[in-house]
């Protein structure tokens, strides 16, 4: 919906005065539908927060978290746009493209998952985390893990040390390696002994069952 009122902000724009600036009636009445997805945007942002709120991040919620934030960067930058002598909406939205786009490609997004889960679910945020889910990140969500090998709940415990025992720090060369590879490597060398063993879990909760 978002991008559809900004295709027709922009038509609008663009077919009505290709000379001079547009009529007011038609500013108006873009500034309307501009408005209209600014409201769209903030709706889905909340929304999208509890979410997160209540059942942790994912990498499909970050995503479109920078989605939401194009469109409302984008629908605020044309609406401005209709009243000023020189606009420049479209070099906003281009430089908003590539900063997210950046954001997105620089930060390791599996290690900020699973750093925000594993937070929120040790401080009481979360009543639950989804250690099957952090397990099918990169490696970078292996230190991460690594933190509910003694979790007081026996099932968390045991997941993450299932988990460990068959994780590596995935890299073939030196072009895969980076930071969250080599801290994914240490954390697995200095952990080893917590979750090498079968017999560890029940060791430690012999009344699981």
């Amino acid at each position: 919906l978002c991008a559809i009122n900004l295709g027709i902000i922009i038509l609008s724009l663009s077919l009505s005065s290709p000379t001079s600036r547009a009529p007011l009636s038609t500013r108006l009445l873009c500034l309307f539908i501009g408005m209209v997805t600014v409201f769209l945007v903030a709706v889905a942002s909340a929304k999208m927060f509890t979410y997160i709120g209540g059942y942790g991040l994912t990498r499909l919620r970050v995503m479109t978290q920078l989605g939401i934030v194009f469109f409302g960067v984008s629908a605020l930058s044309v609406s401005v746009g209709l009243f000023t002598k020189k606009p420049r909406y479209m070099q906003v939205i281009v430089i908003t493209a590539l900063v997210l786009g950046g954001s997105a490609f620089w930060a390791d997004v599996d290690t900020v998952v699973a750093t925000y889960n594993v937070n929120a679910y040790l401080e009481g945020d979360l009543k639950t985390v989804d250690v099957d889910y952090l397990g099918d990140l990169s490696s970078g969500a292996i230190p991460q893990i690594a933190r509910l090998i003694h979790d007081d709940d026996p099932k968390v415990a045991k997941e993450a040390r299932r988990i460990l025992r068959y994780s590596r720090a995935d890299w073939s060369d030196f072009r895969d390696w980076n930071w969250s590879v080599a801290e994914a490597q240490d954390c697995l060398e200095e952990n080893e002994r917590d979750f090498e063993d079968e017999d560890d879990f029940y060791r430690d909760y012999p009344d699981y069952y």
